[in-house]
């Protein structure tokens, strides 16, 4: 573009405009002396000159006008391309550029990853450099440019220059562990990803350090005719390109043999509830799979699951486990199927008491027996034990079932007994204690005695009761003096009590009968004396008798014991009585009989244990004289079949 410079001044001066590039040098314009100096088509190389005008006239000499500086400004110019960036995946893509501008342009970075149909602005990204740090493979194929703008003009664009992210190799696909037999051909195989594609090396540890395998540089490696000396050797592919290298993981080479059982398994015993081991031991390369197998009748097999270990454990086997068979397969590579014995497994029990013994009653002397019943495989062993003074000891010879103890006797009462058992499983499983309780048969501690009543009364026999249980009591009563026994009804207990007896009981026996689950004892008989008052039977009768004559009086009376007798008299018609002196028999006899007993009254007293001073009817006594006839009878003369009459008359005295 063409600048021009306009000055102005008065007069006529001379006009003289000069140029410095750095302001202190000062050169003049060629052809630059009129008052407006113009710069054609300038260039950036005159951009920062200063210019100044210098007046030149008469009379004033040279004025200086003040300098002023020209500015060239340009439209922005890329100077140097922007390079392609080959990266690594994780590094930092830089891109640069140069260029020129007045004013200096303004910066903006732009991508695209769509070929450049559509571009996003770098956030941040204003300077010549542009930084794209830890750059992902996402980021690969992405185009860059920069676009520079001043006020010459606007979004100048650079060429697009490729941002190519290569990544370092990953590991795909891993190499697998290989069993082979001895004479076959083994492929390891392995893969990765990367870019650019990875170059593969295989490598061998054969004991300790890894060296390449000559030849192997491919994802394949092949090994033929492998042999028992490879067994253990392990292999791995190695992966490299610019950004990395990759090292897939070990495997190892087995080599395999035949398997060879060393030790079958034994048959084997263990109590119910213990854990059951079963060990096979067998060589063979690889190390033999193993599965076991039960069966409870050795024809028809079911796998045991978990159980692939060559030490088999059956945790806590139940008694239902007795008698299972058992047997190991085993398997490898290079051995299809090797089948170990078969074993028994015994599942013994330890001993327990099915039923407890029970406490034994018996009677001394007899025989106490105590039983118990056991289970427990093998059979339990019996010991029979007793308690003595609080320890508890056996029992020589009590190893049965049964404990047998003949002919009890008392110290033994109360004695406990148990009985402990034993197997492999268990020993001193002892059965709950149990006594011995002994019975004594009955005996009659006192004896009943005889007794004596008075009809009507009561009487009380006793007998004295001992035995264990306490002996029951029946009381038996004889009339016939002990020919014949029966029993007396509701007569149980030691006393027997007889109310309102009559005479009819008199001279009964009676006894009583003990009996408990030992015996019977039949106590002695006590009589029973039932004792009557005094019964008049005969009362005395009135009587007479003559004047010095004699009378006799006669009673009778009944009683038991015999009834004692006096006789008593009364001359006051039986307002008073009195005891005739020794008279205590009957009959009574009267002599010398005199008239002042005429009218006299008599009677009978009896008494005795049963009744005092029973009374007879009284009797009166009459004394008469001899008669005197005064009238004596006449013969008389009738009439057939009339009545005649006699008549004679006579006097007494007394």
């Amino acid at each position: 573009e063409n600048v021009s410079f306009v000055s102005a001044g008065s007069g006529s001066p001379v006009i003289r405009w000069q140029v410095s590039t750095d302001g202190s040098t000062w050169q003049n314009v060629p052809n630059g002396t009129g008052a407006t100096l113009t710069l054609p088509a300038v260039t950036m190389s005159l951009s920062g000159n200063r210019y100044r005008v210098i007046y030149t006239s008469f009379c004033s000499g040279d004025i200086t006008s003040n300098t002023v500086t020209l500015t060239v400004n340009s439209a922005p110019v890329f100077m140097t391309s922007i390079l392609p960036q080959t990266v690594c995946a994780g590094q930092s893509a830089i891109f640069s550029f140069q260029m020129a501008g007045s004013p200096t342009p303004s910066i903006r970075w732009e991508t695209s990853a769509n070929n450049g149909t559509n571009w996003t602005t770098v956030s941040g990204a204003t300077t010549t450099t542009l930084v794209l740090n830890n750059v992902q493979p996402s980021l690969n194929g992405v185009l860059v440019r920069a676009v520079l703008s001043n006020t010459c003009r606007q979004n100048v664009l650079s060429h697009n220059t490729l941002l190519t992210v290569n990544a370092g190799p990953t590991v795909q696909t891993q190499p697998q562990s290989m069993n082979a037999c001895s004479g076959s051909t083994v492929v390891f195989q392995a893969s990765a990803s990367g870019t650019p594609a990875p170059a593969v090396q295989w490598q061998v540890n054969s004991g300790g350090t890894w060296q390449d395998v000559a030849g192997a540089t491919t994802t394949t490696l092949a090994l033929q005719n492998v042999s028992p000396l490879q067994s253990g050797f392990q292999y791995r592919a190695i992966f490299s390109n610019d950004c990395n290298i990759a090292v897939s993981n070990a495997a190892t080479l087995t080599v395999g043999s035949t398997i060879q059982i060393t030790a079958q398994p034994q048959n084997t015993t263990v109590c119910e509830g213990q854990n059951a081991v079963i060990t096979v031991v067998a060589t063979g390369i690889p190390t033999p799979t193993v599965v076991w197998r039960q069966s409870t009748d050795a024809v028809n097999w079911t796998v045991i699951p978990g159980q692939t270990n060559t030490t088999l454990t059956l945790p806590a086997v139940p008694a239902s486990s007795n008698g299972l068979k058992l047997q190991a397969i085993l398997s490898n590579l290079c051995t299809p199927g090797v089948t170990t014995n078969t074993i028994t497994l015994t599942v013994q029990t330890a001993p327990a008491v099915t039923s407890q013994p029970q406490d034994v009653i018996t009677c001394i002397g007899q025989t106490a027996v105590f039983r118990v019943q056991t289970s427990g495989s093998p059979a339990p062993s019996i010991q029979w034990q007793q308690n003595i003074g609080g320890t508890w000891e056996n029992m020589p010879g009590k190893t049965s079932a049964e404990l047998q103890l003949n002919d009890v006797r008392l110290e033994q009462g109360n004695t406990q007994y148990r009985v402990v058992l034993a197997n492999p499983c268990s020993t001193g499983v002892a059965s709950a204690s149990v006594r011995l309780y002994l019975l004594t048969p009955p005996t009659v501690a006192l004896q009943p005695q005889d007794v004596a009543v008075c009809e009507g009364g009561s009487a009380i026999v006793q007998v004295g009761v001992s035995g264990v249980p306490t002996p029951s009591v029946q009381w038996q009563t004889s009339s016939n003096n002990g020919s014949t026994w029966e029993n007396v009804a509701q007569a149980t207990s030691a006393v027997l009590t007889l109310g309102s007896i009559g005479r009819d009981r008199d001279n009964a026996l009676f006894r009583a009968v003990l009996a408990n689950t030992c015996g019977t004892v039949t106590s002695t008989s006590a009589r029973l004396t039932v004792n009557t008052a005094p019964e008049i039977v005969v009362p005395p009768q009135s009587t007479t008798a003559c004047l010095n004559g004699t009378a006799v009086l006669t009673v009778s009376a009944t009683g038991k014991p015999a009834p004692t007798l006096k006789w008593q008299s009364s001359f006051d018609g039986g307002g008073t009585w009195v005891d005739i002196a020794g008279a205590t028999q009957s009959p009574l006899e009267l002599t010398n009989i005199q008239m002042t007993q005429n009218q006299a009254m008599y009677r009978a007293v009896f008494s005795n244990i049963c009744g005092d001073n029973v009374v007879s009817a009284s009797a009166v006594l009459t004394v008469r004289t001899a008669p005197r006839i005064t009238t004596q009878p006449v013969s008389r003369t009738v009439v057939v079949e009339q009545d005649v009459q006699f008549t004679v008359a006579a006097t007494v005295v007394g």
